[in-house]
């Protein structure tokens, strides 16, 4: 497993996110933010972050 770890994260996700990103901080490891009490946090910030989309009218590429 690859862990990455910086103080800039557009380092490593800016020539992946051309159109830009927003970073949102979730309980848990790599190894654990899927399960169960984190993954109920997960899916709530993702939710929002998906809604915000809809409303903004983004698609996806």
């Amino acid at each position: 497993m690859v862990r990455y770890r910086s103080s800039d994260p557009n380092a490593f996700w800016g020539p992946i996110a051309r159109q830009g990103f927003e970073m949102v901080r979730v309980p848990g490891e790599n190894e654990t933010m899927f399960r169960h009490p984190q993954v109920s946090v997960l899916a709530r910030k993702l939710q929002v972050c998906l809604d915000r989309a809809k409303l903004s009218g983004v698609t996806p590429p």
